[in-house]
């Protein structure tokens, strides 16, 4: 049997932070925005969205917005659809960066202060 002394500091080191600097993270799940381009429906998914020290909700808010500002859409002169991929700085009070790892995929990283969200992003469009 574990003496209460004993288990008392058990439960002492095992509810300690690691670190002052450590904080939390959560695995948030993936997003789907859709969109219209050159006449059929296209995709930009948010996938593996972390939130660090920000609760999952609002990691998928901050995962979607940055998802539907960043394509733009405009008619040309000839009436077609021209849809442009973008790279918002901010989304919110948040401020976004991006690493371009090919055409259609980056990796996405959002913070404010301590609190951040990254997540990769897919654009499914052929026309990019």
């Amino acid at each position: 049997m574990i003496a209460k002394a004993t288990l008392a500091a058990i439960v002492a080191v095992l509810a300690a932070p690691v670190s002052a600097s450590a904080g939390w993270e959560r695995a948030c799940g993936s997003v789907v925005e859709n969109y219209r381009d050159q006449g059929g429906r296209e995709e930009i998914l948010a996938s593996k969205i972390i939130g660090h020290e920000v609760r999952c909700n609002a990691a998928r808010k901050v995962a979607r917005a940055y998802a539907s500002r960043s394509h733009y859409s405009r008619t040309n002169r000839r009436g077609e659809r021209i849809v442009r991929n973008r790279s918002p700085r901010a989304v919110g009070r948040f401020r976004c960066s991006d690493e371009r790892l090919g055409t259609d995929v980056r990796s996405i990283l959002c913070r404010d202060g301590s609190a951040s969200v990254s997540f990769g992003w897919y654009d499914s469009s052929g026309y990019h």
